[in-house]
């Protein structure tokens, strides 16, 4: 069961944010204003945080709410040109339906799609985000990109690339320290954290740092996420530091919005896989698509 905050209400923090209007935010959406404020302290209360100040009508984003504001904008920006790239001139009799989760699709495929659609232009590609596994036969899906261990079975498999865990930062957020990035002194750091199997104390055990055992950070301090992409790109507006997938922040990393104040890694015992139905093995547009991703994945 997804623990991410209602769409609704990260659409009205969104409206309010940007209009700092309560009422202009309610137009926009179609929505009564009490539903607008609804929806926020509902937020709020589900990150623990204060993201809006409000007095005597005028509406103001704290400095946690103006980094996740902007962690929001740019997330549903992506997801908007995606959805344009993707929907623009389909037609459904030779639409590729492929799936994966929302963070693989903003971090690691977003980002490589012109390529793709430069490659091949007439390949009309549906993207469906889910993080639960589907059955690729019943939901019609093509391909499948899943996260964890190999899945013998009906469907065939093959690996896309093996996951690590790396912490990461802005630039601009690793020059404000100064320097003072010692695993050690992790504790006064603005940690970043987000839903995933290995946390900061996995991290923190696996370098054998000789101060370890002082080293362990209080995992409710900082910001808490539950989607990875959120919490990255709120790491990519300088908020802090957080543990992110090598594999999805390679391009990041190559562009400099993101950089490594660690340079140990935590290798894991998960995989990124790509799956798709045996039925479809002589299917032309699939074996491309396939193929160009396994050509692409060092890109």
């Amino acid at each position: 069961m997804s623990t991410l905050p209602p769409l609704r209400s990260m659409l009205a923090f969104e409206a309010a944010g940007r209009l700092s209007s309560m009422r202009e935010a309610s137009d926009e959406l179609h929505v009564t204003p009490s539903a607008i404020t609804h929806s926020i302290k509902l937020l709020e209360e589900r990150l623990g945080v204060t993201l809006l100040m409000r007095d005597k009508g005028q509406l103001t984003l704290t400095t946690v709410g103006a980094n996740y504001h902007l962690a929001i904008q740019k997330a549903l920006k992506e997801l908007e040109v995606a959805n344009l790239e993707f929907a623009a001139n389909v037609d459904q009799s030779e639409t590729l339906n492929l799936t994966t989760s929302s963070t693989f699709a903003t971090l690691w495929l977003g980002p490589r799609l012109p390529l793709l659609l430069k490659k091949a232009p007439d390949i009309h590609i549906a993207l469906n985000t889910v993080d639960s596994i589907l059955n690729l036969s019943q939901e019609n899906v093509d391909i499948a990109i899943r996260y964890g261990d190999q899945q013998i079975g009906e469907n065939i498999s093959q690996l896309l690339f093996k996951d690590s865990i790396i912490p990461v930062c802005s630039k601009a957020y690793l020059q404000k320290q100064k320097g003072k990035t010692d695993i050690a002194q992790l504790n006064s750091q603005f940690l970043i954290h987000h839903e995933m199997d290995v946390g900061w104390n996995d991290w923190i055990a696996s370098t054998n740092h000789k101060d370890v055992a002082d080293s362990f950070v209080d995992t409710s301090a900082g910001i808490h996420f539950d989607r990875s992409y959120m919490a990255i790109q709120a790491a990519m507006c300088g908020v802090g530091i957080t543990l992110a997938s090598k594999p999805l922040v390679a391009s990041a990393l190559q562009t400099g919005q993101l950089v490594k104040p660690f340079s140990h890694e935590l290798n894991i015992d998960a995989s990124y896989y790509l799956v798709h139905r045996k039925a479809k093995v002589e299917c032309k547009n699939v074996a491309f698509v396939i193929n160009w991703m396994l050509d692409n994945r060092e890109c």
